[in-house]
């Protein structure tokens, strides 16, 4: 009965973290392969219950039109959009199927020319017109040698390097359509099965994105809640019986949403070590 007094002291702390759990995104930043990764979730944040979303993405990821294809996943902060495009982006099939993988955070707030700037560099580095080595340090050395160019000149270097090659390019958390119809132009169709793959909060810029329908996430139910909220405490072991209670109980709280799960289980995680 200690450790179910222990937790629930825990619980009481972490209840006031809940909001803030919800819509946790920086206001604007970017990254992409080769620089920093701080926004995307690692391999320990991935999400379990995503099996039939993931199924759905890889077969219009990998499907047979040849003409480039602009596919979203729409869904309220923290449902786990991130999560279920990190995951896709890494899976086997789709690094094997795409020469080049790129991915952008946009946020609210963007600056066009640092998002052609990543894109640029993440090119570069993969047809060894750059270092990979401390690839964090070259970006900001890239940056400076390309001051002298023009947006329109980083495009079209951007847009060359795409040519005639099959690319998956994610554009996480977009606010609006706006940014897209700024950078398109870059994005040759050289009918290659090449995609364009999107995360956004909002319904009217998934349908607007989206080639076909928008890829909706749902709220988990209590059983994959508690499912969750278990991994990520007893990393795969069985809960004792004596916190189940209080357990689904937290579970319940975080209503179905997958970052609340999963950073609730990672701070309940550390303290049972502690």
């Amino acid at each position: 009965m200690q450790d179910v007094d222990f937790i629930e002291k825990k619980v009481m702390k972490i209840k006031g973290k809940m909001e803030v759990v919800k819509d946790q995104q920086p206001v604007s930043s970017l990254h992409a392969d080769g620089l920093s990764r701080w926004l995307a979730p690692t391999a320990n944040d991935t999400i379990t219950g995503l099996d039939s979303h993931l199924l759905q993405l890889k077969k219009r990821l990998v499907g047979d039109e040849p003409k480039l294809q602009m596919v979203s996943i729409v869904g309220m902060g923290g449902i786990g959009k991130t999560a279920l495009a990190r995951t896709v982006y890494d899976h086997p099939l789709i690094v094997e199927s795409f020469e080049i993988r790129a991915w952008v955070t946009i946020s609210q707030e963007y600056d066009t020319r640092e998002i052609l700037l990543a894109l640029l560099h993440v090119t570069e580095i993969l047809f060894g017109k750059r270092k990979q080595e401390d690839s964090a340090n070259n970006f900001v050395k890239f940056v400076e040698i390309m001051s002298k160019h023009s947006d329109e000149q980083l495009g079209e270097q951007l847009r060359k390097n795409l040519y005639g090659r099959r690319y998956l390019i994610v554009m996480d958390d977009m606010w609006s359509t706006k940014v897209w119809d700024e950078v398109r132009k870059y994005f040759p169709d050289t009918s290659n099965k090449s995609r364009i793959l999107i995360t956004t909060r909002l319904s009217n810029v998934a349908v607007n994105f989206d080639s076909d329908a928008p890829h909706e996430m749902d709220f988990l139910d209590d059983d994959k809640s508690w499912n969750l909220l278990c991994e990520k405490v007893f990393l795969g072991e069985a809960c004792p019986l004596e916190l189940e209670e209080i357990g689904k109980q937290i579970a319940k709280s975080c209503k179905g949403l997958p970052l609340a799960l999963v950073v609730i289980g990672g701070l309940l995680a550390k303290s049972k070590g502690q």
